[in-house]
């Protein structure tokens, strides 16, 4: 159980940036179903876990349901994307900024520190509808970008009803000769 809820919550973490809905939309969705089913498996969980107090037992198990629902609904919306529905939707890039992050280095048996320095990029984008998301890119991506340009997101409808990015596209530059 444990194995899937962290499989789960991971998909919904890696698939979040490539949704266009607004976060609480599907926490509202998955959340509908997790606590009537978190209360319903309390006392399963209660045996299982060796704790006394039911009330707690039915926040974990909801909890657990939650996160397991959340991945689900991302991976279904992702991966069962039409296709046939994909189109390009113009946006604009409002900012761009990179971020300092330390990978962890193994110095002894259960000790780690601080390790080497590594980059994220990101860009953070006008959406039609007035939202701003930020995206993480790959550094050419980063690179290529200007505040203020337009860039061209391919958007398919997922599965379950909420868009989802493809690709992040640059418009060809047209030079005029001099």
């Amino acid at each position: 159980m444990a194995l899937i809820t962290i499989l789960s919550a991971a998909m919904a973490l890696a698939l979040y940036d490539r949704t266009l809905a607004e976060w609480w939309h599907i926490a509202f969705i998955c959340i509908l179903p997790a606590i009537p089913s978190g209360y319903a498996m309390r006392k399963v969980f209660s045996k299982a876990m060796g704790w006394s107090s039911q009330s707690l037992c039915a926040l974990a198990s909801s909890a657990i349901v939650f996160l397991i629902f959340s991945g689900i609904y991302y991976s279904a919306n992702y991966y069962g994307a039409d296709g046939d529905s994909r189109r390009d939707l113009p946006v604009e890039v409002t900012a761009k900024f990179s971020e300092e992050h330390y990978r962890s280095k193994r110095v002894a048996r259960n000790r780690y520190t601080r390790g080497e320095k590594y980059m994220v990029y990101k860009i953070e984008i006008l959406l039609p509808d007035g939202r701003q998301k930020k995206l993480d890119v790959p550094f050419n991506t980063y690179k290529n970008a200007r505040v203020g340009q337009d860039i061209n997101l391919s958007v398919e409808d997922g599965l379950l009803g909420s868009p989802v990015i493809r690709n992040i596209g640059f418009p060809i530059r047209k030079y005029r000769p001099a």
